[in-house]
């Protein structure tokens, strides 16, 4: 028995910074950080948050300053020009760098964001989060839905049962970096193969930030193999999109404008893991997150 499930989702970058303690070293560019640059946390969270506004957009994406553009609810107050700094001739929109400048990492920060009324400069929004029941969160967030499971084995139920209802999740994980096959260099562009065709990508045991590291599950594909006499075997993969590598706007402002490919292609932010090894990697409090605008 096969099953497959891929939503619809665009992998997006993030812009600044890094989840991991000095330079990333699968870093596809190969231009290595200059010495003594500095090293910003990574915009990994808000990169994830907008992929999941994104794939709200249906596939209706039309120019826009504002990530929230044509993204359904979302849209309503998001997409408004902001004036922060009294310069009524210049608009600031609500996007990826002003997203990491106001939740910068932080899972309660961005939760916050997400569930806060819009009269107070929030998305009125709601949110799911899935942690362990010996770390759940000590205070609930705004319009916050916490569900706990009894171990990590649960973590992967809860991924089927969100994607089964077309719900993407953004993941957390800590100490762990996701590594394309280093005999599998990606050629596809923007025409992606099926999860079932992709190449297996690694998990790197690697020190990350306190924060840990924020990526979207976008699918899971399962076989299942049943012989008699013997239990029944289960394979099962997910789809993963990483924000990770970075296009470091911090140290290579000239990206602004013209962006390495190999790091805006989304061939080098798609993984297909094993889910087994992946949710080893989850964090305990809030490894899991949807975030839905009703």
């Amino acid at each position: 028995m096969v099953r497959k499930i891929e939503l619809d989702i665009r992998p997006i970058p993030q812009l600044y910074g890094s989840s991991y303690h000095g330079s990333e070293s699968s870093n596809p560019s190969r231009v290595p950080r200059p010495p003594g640059a500095p090293q910003l946390f990574g915009s990994c969270l808000s990169a994830s948050f907008e992929m999941i506004v994104d794939w709200a957009k249906n596939g209706t994406r039309n120019r826009a300053y504002s990530s929230f553009k044509s993204a359904g609810s979302w849209s309503k107050e998001f997409s408004k020009k902001g004036h922060p700094n009294g310069d009524e001739f210049v608009n600031l929109m609500w996007n990826q760098a002003t997203l990491h400048n106001t939740i910068y990492g932080n899972v309660d920060s961005l939760l916050h964001l997400v569930g806060s009324h819009d009269i107070d400069g929030g998305l009125g929004g709601f949110s799911s989060t899935v942690s362990l029941d010996n770390d759940r969160p000590k205070r609930p967030a705004i319009n916050e839905n916490v569900n706990t499971i009894l171990n990590r084995v649960s973590y992967l139920e809860e991924i089927r049962n969100y994607l089964k209802d077309s719900i993407p999740l953004i993941a957390r994980i800590q100490d762990a970096k996701l590594v394309l096959d280093e005999n599998e260099f990606p050629t596809w562009s923007n025409e992606r193969p099926s999860l079932d065709e992709l190449p297996m990508s690694r998990i790197q045991s690697l020190e990350t930030v306190n924060q840990g590291h924020a990526v979207v599950i976008a699918g899971i594909y399962e076989t299942e193999i049943g012989a008699i006499n013997f239990p029944q075997l289960n394979n099962c993969d997910l789809l993963i999109f990483d924000p990770a590598p970075s296009i470091e706007l911090e140290n290579y402002p000239t990206r602004f404008y013209d962006p390495p490919a190999t790091l805006t292609d989304s061939c080098w932010h798609t993984h297909r893991v094993a889910g087994g090894d992946f949710i080893r990697y989850l964090k305990t409090q809030r490894g899991l997150i949807s975030l839905h605008p009703y």
